[in-house]
C-alpha cells in the first residue's frame, strides 16, 4: 500500500460533496437541511451498499453504506417518490450507485490526469461490520440529516474511502 499516492481527501471534502449533491435533489433546496457528520452505523445492522472504484495514481474504492431509512429518504429526493408511495429496496440501491458515482467522480478530480473511475457496485449486508480497518480506511463520514431523532440509527448513510 502506497499512502503517499492517496488523493487529498478530506472529511469536509466529502461533506461538501455530499452537500451539494443533497442540495440539488431535495425537494426545498433553500431548506438548511444538508446531511451533516454522526455515527457510524451499530455493528450489526442491516445496511444497503454501494461501491465504486477509482483507478489512477491511487487505486482505492469509494464505498457508500445506508441504513434503510436513509436510502428511502435519497431515494424519494433523486426519484421524486411521493410519500404515500413505497421505495423499493431495488430503488433505493439504483440511487445509492448513482450517489457513489457522483462522489466518486469528485474524487476522482483529486487523482492524476487519466485517472479511471469504474462502474457501481451494489447489495444489502444483513449485517454491517463496522468501519474499515484503519489501515485500509483513508477517509470516512458518517452523516445523518440535521432533522433526524438524535441517534436515530435507520437515518445513518456513511462514506467511506478506503485502499485497495
Amino acid at each position: 500500500m502506497v499512502v503517499s499516492d492517496a488523493p487529498v481527501v478530506t472529511a469536509e471534502d466529502l461533506v461538501g460533496v455530499v452537500g451539494d449533491l443533497w442540495r440539488s435533489v431535495s425537494p426545498d433546496p433553500d431548506a438548511e437541511d444538508a446531511p451533516v457528520p454522526a455515527d457510524w452505523h451499530p455493528r450489526g445492522a442491516r445496511v444497503l451498499r454501494s461501491s465504486i472504484g477509482i483507478e489512477g495514481s491511487w487505486d482505492g474504492d469509494l464505498v457508500v453504506t445506508s441504513a434503510p431509512g436513509a436510502a428511502e429518504r435519497w431515494a424519494r429526493a433523486m426519484l421524486a417518490i411521493p410519500d404515500e408511495e413505497p421505495v423499493t429496496e431495488t430503488d433505493a440501491l439504483d440511487v445509492l450507485a448513482e450517489v457513489a458515482n457522483v462522489i466518486g467522480g469528485a474524487v476522482k478530480a483529486h487523482c492524476a490526469a487519466g485517472g479511471r473511475l469504474g462502474l457501481p457496485d451494489v447489495g444489502v449486508d444483513e449485517s454491517d461490520a463496522g468501519p474499515p480497518p484503519e489501515d485500509v480506511l483513508l477517509v470516512g463520514v458518517p452523516m445523518t440529516w440535521p432533522d433526524a431523532p438524535l441517534g436515530d440509527a435507520d437515518a445513518v448513510f456513511t462514506l467511506a474511502l478506503v485502499h485497495r
